[in-house]
């Protein structure tokens, strides 16, 4: 599952809100549907390269909950 933390927390929500919360419900449809995901972190291209790793630096200690990083659009 694609996700771009920088469209929430520009928004005033937490990055461990954002990350958590999707971690809790990919969990949950697992074990109700069987459906295993995984989740993709982007980042938004059109914000700099400081944007980017700032929202990476936030992350770390979720990162357990992160299989892979991209790059979006906004």
């Amino acid at each position: 599952i694609f996700f771009d933390p920088q469209a929430h927390t520009a928004r005033g929500v937490p990055i461990g809100t954002v990350i958590e919360g999707l971690g809790r419900a990919l969990e949950r449809s697992e074990q109700t549907h069987g459906v295993s995901t995984q989740l993709i972190m982007c980042f938004l291209r059109d914000l700099s390269a400081e944007s980017a790793l700032g929202t990476l630096d936030a992350a770390k200690p979720y990162l357990h909950r992160i299989s892979a990083i991209g790059l979006d659009s906004a």
